[in-house]
């Protein structure tokens, strides 16, 4: 019985090595989606780092570009996210730094130009809003204070000031 090549069996191990050694499985890039796949090649490429740190700087990015934004109803009652959690090591000096940069780029291009949006069009409106309401609080504190000191100048007992206050009414839910 032949096993298929691209069958990857975390631990599993080839012997291709002429000096006996084992060497790990390639990390399975055809299982990414196509563009995927095609970044962590050109990122082995241009960082010049194995596919295994590569695939899983790619499969990470995705992953955590997702997030809880899909769901998948995984079973009765249960639902899985996209989320993946990973613990990527490499020896120091091994380059992990620049296939995680490349591998992240494109989200890092994406959010620099929603923040530029927003900081041109966006916020300029909020921050004139914001001096519309300063300045309506404003109007309202300043008339408050004027109708407070005239409710102070005038005496309940010289009859300038007659006030009818209606019966407290208690709110419930059924009303």
């Amino acid at each position: 019985m032949s096993e298929d090549k691209h069958t990857y069996r975390p631990g599993a191990s080839q012997s291709n090595d002429p000096t006996g050694e084992s060497k790990p499985l390639p990390f399975p890039l055809h299982c990414l989606p196509p563009p995927g796949a095609e970044m962590a090649r050109a990122i082995c490429k241009t960082a010049r780092v194995p596919e295994s740190l590569a695939g899983c700087c790619v499969l990470t990015t995705v992953s955590s570009s997702i997030g809880a934004g899909l769901q998948v109803r995984s079973g009765p009652n249960r639902v899985t996210r996209g989320n993946i959690y990973a613990l990527v090591s490499a020896e120091s000096g091994s380059g992990k730094s620049e296939p995680f940069r490349h591998a992240t780029q494109p989200l890092r291009h994406f959010e620099e130009q929603r923040v530029e949006q927003w900081r041109t069009n966006a916020m300029p409106s909020l921050l004139a809003e914001k001096v519309l309401l300063e300045s309506e609080i404003k109007a309202l504190t300043c008339g408050l204070q004027k109708v407070n000191a005239q409710l102070a100048a005038a005496s309940p007992s010289s009859g300038a000031l007659e006030v009818n206050m209606p019966a407290p009414k208690v709110a419930t839910n059924n009303q």
